[in-house]
């Protein structure tokens, strides 16, 4: 196994595969904190960080980061079965970075206010970003995340759409335990997400190009 993730190195320089892997790091970054903005305003996020954070106010004991690291771990499986195995490593690597970053920003970052408005909309916009720059390096956030591209690539299903529904799902089943204003916003928070991703998210699969014949083309004659 080892030796399946150095062959793709050894290929390329030293440079590119620091730039690939700062990439993710910055991809990762953006949707930590887009995700700090949500938890201290009190709105969710999608996919299974919503759930985890979600799931942080029944089980106050364990972190955002502990929690959407366990949540994401059969997904994570999934992507190993059905993903290259370089995929699967970048999977688990951003899930290990989202988890830590999202944990020291909720424990060392503090806001004593935070309009609601404000973090939906830049949230929203953070965490698309973030996916973005994730997807465009051949990665995920695990979970949702790898459900919508094997979607994408199974049955041409946009990862913007897929991600939507999955979110309004998520937010349906909260309604019990958050406010009508904490559910607004999240939607909120939502439809900007998933907007970034409809409008900037070039899909997998192509159509495929018509061959091009060796015959001489024909001049049409006047």
């Amino acid at each position: 196994m080892l030796s399946a993730l150095i062959r793709p190195i050894r290929r390329t320089d030293t440079l590119s595969v620091a730039k690939r892997y700062y990439s993710l790091f910055e991809g990762c970054f953006l949707v930590a904190l887009g995700i700090w903005f949500l938890k201290s305003a009190g709105l969710l996020v999608s996919g299974t960080a919503g759930l985890s954070l979600l799931l942080m106010r029944w089980i106050p004991e364990l972190s955002f980061g502990t929690l959407f690291f366990i949540i994401n771990l059969p997904f994570f499986a999934l992507a190993l079965k059905t993903k290259p195995l370089t995929f699967a490593f970048r999977t688990l690597l951003a899930m290990l970075m989202v988890s830590t970053l999202t944990d020291l920003m909720i424990l060392h970052i503090q806001l004593e206010t935070l309009p609601k408005v404000i973090a939906a909309l830049a949230a929203g916009g953070l965490v698309g970003v973030g996916l973005l720059v994730v997807f465009r390096e051949e990665s995920s956030l695990g979970g949702i995340n790898i459900l919508s591209l094997w979607l994408e690539d199974k049955f041409q299903i946009h990862t913007g759409k897929s991600l939507m529904w999955f979110d309004i799902t998520l937010l349906l089943v909260a309604a019990v335990t958050i406010t009508l204003e904490q559910f607004g916003y999240s939607l909120l928070c939502f439809v900007v997400m998933s907007s970034v991703l409809r409008r900037y998210h070039q899909m997998n699969h192509t159509a495929p190009k018509p061959e091009k014949s060796n015959l001489p083309e024909k001049r049409s004659q006047c």
